[in-house]
């Protein structure tokens, strides 16, 4: 099997000077898109599916045909795009973006994932829908509640992210408002004075109070 982390680079290094009308970072992401779908054969079964920012991305690319072409060469493989697929139900998208998200977490870590590239569920799906609302929900009460404390969470790179909460909010709503944010893994690991944070818990169970500093790190998986 092709290493996914070079494949991916090869790719880009290739392309980069083809696709100037989106940012490097969207760029980056779409090569690994592409050479998931050919480390998985998936050139023609459309087992995989991109996230809708991604696949604009693609249907750029496929009407430059040269470069299209100098990218499947590097493949060694056909990827072909189906627009058929567009009128899927949005649960059959929703089932091939989730596994396409797995094969990019097992392939490339959590440490690459971009938010606007890689929505946590299908954008329009039933799971996002009442993920935003359930964010909107915590928001609103947070801001209206009596008690607000701003909590502070330290992210992989050093960078904080502040969130605004009632003592009564738990470990795993914190987690949903983290996850609209880029410096914070898929699937965090919360640690509050060395001790690790459980998600059916609150904030008031840990004694965190106002202007608290909460440690993020990545989940550890078994062999």
């Amino acid at each position: 099997m092709s290493n996914p982390d070079k494949l991916a680079l090869e790719l880009y290094n290739e392309i980069k000077d083809d696709l100037t009308e989106f940012s490097e970072n969207d760029v980056k992401e779409y090569c690994r898109f592409l050479a998931l779908k050919a480390i998985t054969d998936d050139g023609n079964s459309m087992k995989l599916s991109p996230s809708p920012q991604l696949d604009q991305i693609w249907h750029y690319h496929l009407i430059s045909t040269a470069s299209y072409q100098k990218t499947m060469k590097i493949l060694g493989t056909m990827i072909h795009h189906d627009p058929r697929k567009a009128d899927d139900s949005i649960e059959v998208k929703e089932c091939r973006y989730k596994a396409t998200f797995k094969e990019y977490l097992d392939n490339f870590g959590e440490s690459f994932v971009s938010r606007s590239m890689w929505p946590i569920f299908y954008p329009g799906s039933k799971r996002d829908l009442e993920r935003k609302k359930k964010i909107k929900e915590l928001k609103e009460f947070s801001k209206n509640s009596g008690e607000q404390l701003a909590i502070f969470v330290r992210g992989l790179n050093g960078k904080s992210g502040v969130f605004y909460l009632n003592p009564d909010t738990t470990i795993d709503e914190l987690k949903m408002l983290m996850h609209e944010e880029d410096i914070f893994p898929i699937n965090p690991r919360l640690v509050f004075c060395g001790r690790r944070l459980e998600d059916d818990k609150t904030l008031k169970d840990y004694n965190i109070i106002n202007e608290s500093m909460i440690h993020c790190t990545l989940n550890l998986r078994g062999c």
